[in-house]
């Protein structure tokens, strides 16, 4: 909140001033460097400060560009509905890969796919009156993911990729080709198997299934540690 004593600046303004500092000292220290002849005193010392403020420089970059991979995880969480109990997304080791659409074949159903480098989730959409998450009680009932503009999703399927199997559905033979539904029978798709229960999804031409397996592929053939140990239970 702004103060009037401050000029109106808010505690995040002087929060993030040391922050800004660092790149600014560093511009300096390039200047320092520039007129400091080769064979001056003090050359070696403004080369290791430069040294030291070029390091502080990355990692504070590093941290934001983690924060915000964190915020994004923590945002998409506050608008999903059904996760497994024990399953949090806000995770340091978790990123959000890619977001698309696909046909969920055994719902007979368009479903949005969230990619993370351990997890597959398939959701469905949900719809809520603006009119209804335009009021604040109404807001505050349906919690923070009620916003119109950013939509909400109940989770429909969950998949942990170091646990399943993935091929496209025209590697398979005809004779394992998947019944039913016949307008998309040669619509391009990819199977992913899990304890032996099998999701098939659907996609708008090849390019985009190919895209998607090219992602997954070397995501299913790794079977490092999962992120969070209570995906395993």
């Amino acid at each position: 909140m702004a103060d009037e004593r401050v000029n109106g600046a808010t505690l995040e303004s002087f929060l993030i001033q040391p922050v800004q500092r660092v790149p600014r000292y560093r511009l300096l220290l390039v200047e320092l460097l520039k007129a400091t002849p080769a064979t001056a005193p003090d050359r070696k010392a403004l080369e290791e400060a430069m040294e030291r403020f070029s390091g502080v420089a990355e990692a504070i970059n590093d941290l934001r560009g983690a924060q915000a991979v964190q915020d994004q995880l923590a945002d998409l969480q506050a608008r999903l509905r059904g996760l497994p109990e024990g399953l949090t997304l806000v995770s340091p080791a978790r990123r959000l890969l890619r977001q698309g659409t696909a046909h969920y074949r055994s719902l007979h159903a368009d479903m949005i796919l969230f990619a993370f480098n351990d997890l597959l989730l398939a959701c469905r959409e949900e719809q809520r009156s603006s009119l209804l998450t335009g009021l604040p009680l109404m807001a505050g009932l349906l919690g923070p993911g009620a916003d119109a503009a950013r939509p909400s999703y109940e989770v429909v399927r969950t998949l942990r990729l170091a646990r399943c199997r993935l091929e496209r559905n025209d590697d398979r033979k005809p004779e394992e080709a998947s019944a039913g539904y016949d307008l998309l029978e040669e619509a391009p798709g990819l199977t992913l198997a899990e304890e032996g229960e099998e999701d098939e999804f659907l996609f708008e031409g090849p390019e985009e299934r190919d895209a998607w397996y090219a992602l997954l592929a070397p995501l299913v053939a790794s079977r490092k540690t999962p992120v969070n140990p209570l995906d395993l239970v």
